[in-house]
């Protein structure tokens, strides 16, 4: 299994949450968030 299908499964639990499919990019080494991604991430690390 590659290095994309490992980190869907991750985002995924195994598959039981499919909705989080989208999330890969967080789970894989070598992918870069794509620049929708970021304000999300940003905006929520501000709230800590």
């Amino acid at each position: 299994m590659n290095s994309y299908h490992l980190a869907i499964l991750q985002a995924t639990n195994n598959g039981r949450f499919p909705e989080l499919g989208d999330t890969w990019r967080n789970y894989h080494p070598e992918a870069v968030l794509s620049d929708s991604d970021y304000p999300v991430l940003t905006e929520a690390n501000d709230s800590m």
